[in-house]
């Protein structure tokens, strides 16, 4: 539920850093849909393997290993932009 609403652009306090709406409403819109892939493809690798058989157990490594690519990436570059300013 709370990827669906992060991604609808709802409930964006909840991310980091922007408790009190101190990231501007345009940025916290983009950084709610990344959290929003992050956490779907976390959560359906989970539920595969909650459920894992011989057919789902690729499946879930590779959404499992998306997901980690993909949140490694958005650190390094958020890293990056922060070192630039």
């Amino acid at each position: 539920m709370l990827c669906i609403q992060f991604f609808r652009g709802k409930w964006l306090r909840l991310l980091a850093g922007n408790t009190f709406g101190d990231i501007s409403p345009l940025a916290a819109t983009k950084a709610g849909k990344h959290v929003a892939l992050i956490m779907l493809s976390f959560g359906l690798a989970l539920i595969l393997l909650a459920f894992a058989d011989s057919r789902t157990d690729m499946l879930s490594l590779i959404l499992f290993s998306v997901g980690t690519i993909y949140t490694i990436s958005l650190v390094i570059l958020t890293y990056y932009f922060w070192l630039k300013s």
